[in-house]
């Protein structure tokens, strides 16, 4: 019987051709996942083959944009926003309307990877390699758990644990790692460069001093608006830009120990507060046309709330595929004790506000779980670097450790997230000599 469906998603593909599959020098394709599942990943079958010239003459580059994503389809889903219920009830209602919508459900790893081994399909590739990166990991999990005998092997870089049965624990993991970055990294860089901060030289005296001086709810809260609408949270993934966040940490100190000491009241506006962080920053560091971004999302942000409820439309991705991956603990209680917590050992993160609510996966169902990886699991190398705020060490160590034929590249003293291409002769060799056996 042919079928007839009513409904068909677009998926585009990306391809760096170099050899045909049937050629006898034809090595691999390998198939590529940059994370997320946020960014469109069309662009990345060309950043790795550049990054892995020795593999271009025998080896096809192919990477997609998931399902959702970019120029593939998009699923989204309509709700009702209530601004009396508050962030809590906007997030109920979110996952009330749109937790069981078709085309919201098809949004998971386990139907991502079944989408790549039909793009390997389609190539013709008898058995592709695969690279992935962040949630890559996680989704490469999935796709060598279900499809290992068409995964010559895979390269995971900057890992989730994925041992567990859902997203759930990506959540606190990411928390803890992100403050351990802000206050080892960050704090030691500045230390380091007294001259530069006139902070001292002592970081934990310094982190300290952060925390002290945004300490009133108001100004932790104009704070948080600064490092979110700068864009200076990037910082943390790629760590080259730390001037970038080493600055607002001087101007966050400054401006808040300004007022401390000033007999003005607190005047109940982040807003304003955030603005005369803004001023306060260094133009040859923090560029002006990305200062005046950031007072245009401020000011956008601080509009009241509707009066009135309104339909609105939600279309994360990255949501969908969280909540769908498996089930997590339903309901506010838990996560509002797990928030408070998290908060203890993760001030920077409730600072920036993302301990205000439980999370939207709290009241999403799933019948989804986490296959288990099989014996013949592909042998899979583990790229991790040891202060990574995004995937932490421990997430990328477990990963590293517990999956069947499995290694750990771990790269000591680093903070970057998505670490190949790294640019040493340590990192890069083995991961471009893996593909080829070596």
């Amino acid at each position: 019987m042919t079928p007839t469906p009513t409904k068909t998603w677009d998926l585009r593909i990306s391809q760096a051709k170099n050899i045909e599959t049937d050629d006898p020098d034809y090595n691999s394709t390998v198939l590529i996942h940059p994370g997320g599942p946020a960014a469109p990943g069309l662009p990345f079958a060309a950043q790795i083959q550049q990054a892995t010239p020795d593999l271009k003459a025998t080896t096809n580059f192919v990477t997609f944009d998931q399902r959702g994503i970019g120029q593939s389809s998009i699923v989204e889903c309509e709700y009702r926003y209530d601004p009396v219920a508050g962030e809590q009830g906007e997030l109920e209602a979110i996952a009330a309307a749109c937790s069981d919508v078709p085309e919201v459900r098809t949004v998971t790893s386990e139907k991502t990877a079944y989408d790549m081994d039909f793009i390997r399909h389609l190539l013709g590739a008898p058995s592709v390699t695969y690279f992935g990166s962040s949630y890559g990991t996680w989704l490469g999990t999935w796709f060598g758990s279900l499809f290992p005998e068409n995964i010559d092997r895979m390269v995971f870089d900057s890992a989730l644990d994925v041992t567990h049965d859902s997203m759930e624990h990506f959540l606190s993991a990411q928390y803890t790692g992100f403050d351990r970055q802000f206050r080892l990294h960050l704090m030691n860089r500045i230390a380091r460069n007294d001259a530069a901060y006139g902070l001292g030289d002592d970081p934990e005296a310094i982190w300290t001093r952060y925390f002290a001086a945004s300490d009133q709810p108001e100004f932790s809260e104009a704070a948080g608006l600064v490092w979110t609408t700068t864009g200076a949270l990037a910082t943390f993934s790629k760590n080259v830009p730390y001037p970038v966040a080493a600055e607002l940490v001087q101007q966050i100190i400054a401006e808040g120990e300004s007022e401390a000491d000033s007999a003005v009241a607190p005047t109940g506006d982040p807003a304003g507060a955030a603005s005369r962080i803004l001023d306060r920053l260094d133009p040859a560091v923090v560029p002006t046309p990305l200062v005046d971004a950031a007072r245009a999302q401020i000011a956008f942000q601080s509009q009241p709330a509707p009066a009135e409820p309104e339909t609105r439309t939600f279309a994360s991705t990255v949501d969908f595929a969280y909540c769908n991956d498996g089930q997590w603990t339903q309901g506010a209680g838990y996560w509002t004790a797990e928030n408070a917590k998290t908060a203890d050992v993760a001030p920077l993160t409730k600072q920036l506000g993302r301990l205000d609510a439980p999370p939207l996966c709290a009241w999403w169902p799933s019948k989804l779980a986490m296959p288990g990886p099989p014996a013949d699991f592909p042998e899979t190398l583990v790229i991790q670097s040891e202060v990574d705020a995004l995937t932490p060490l421990e997430s990328g160590r477990t990963t590293g450790t517990k999956l069947p034929n499995t290694s750990l590249l771990l790269i000591n003293n680093e903070g970057v997230h998505g670490a190949f291409p790294y640019g040493t002769h340590g990192v890069d060799t083995p991961v471009t000599e893996f593909p080829l056996g070596r």
